[in-house]
């Protein structure tokens, strides 16, 4: 019971599939409008959502990390919910921040030792917005806005943003 897709029309992909006694699905769309990429985590049975969040880049994709430069120590932070990231490119160019907001229905959400913990929630919706600091044309959002917004309405936004694009024409 494993099944992955991605909708065209709607430009959302899905992850589906069964463990021990509960089916799980996983959602994912890049949002234009909203300037975040968003997704929901779910299962068919309460207090199934369990998983710990971390941001690390591993040493095979920092080719220039070992003989151009030492990496710098990535500069985590959680404040008003949102964890943040500060990184530089592979070649120390440019700085850039992820933010990362996990919003989970039911259980509970820590941040602890540079992680984020989620345990227990029926699903848990996430937010990503992503911003090089010396070069962005667009600023990433106020990750707080995105949440009061909604799951829904965002997933509905980009939806339509999408559909604009890929139903000019058919194949």
């Amino acid at each position: 019971d494993y099944r992955r897709e991605l909708n065209m029309e709607t430009g959302v992909s899905t992850i589906s599939y069964r463990c021990d006694d509960a089916f799980y699905t996983r959602e994912y769309f890049a949002s234009y409008p909203d300037n975040v990429i968003a997704g929901r985590i779910s299962a068919n049975k309460k207090s199934k959502i369990s998983f710990t969040a971390d941001y690390k880049r591993e040493a095979r994709f920092m080719p220039y990390s070992r003989c151009e430069r030492v990496e710098k120590p990535l500069k985590k932070s959680f404040k008003n919910g949102v964890y943040t990231i500060e990184c530089e490119t592979l070649k120390g160019e440019r700085t850039f921040v992820v933010s990362i907001v996990f919003c989970p229905q039911g259980g509970t959400r820590v941040y602890n030792d540079g992680k984020i913990i989620v345990k227990n929630a029926d699903s848990c919706d996430f937010f990503i917005a992503i911003e090089t600091l010396d070069r962005s044309r667009r600023k990433a959002p106020d990750l707080m806005d995105v949440v009061k917004k909604g799951y829904e309405r965002i997933k509905g936004d980009a939806v339509n943003d999408h559909a604009t694009l890929m139903n000019r024409s058919d194949i």
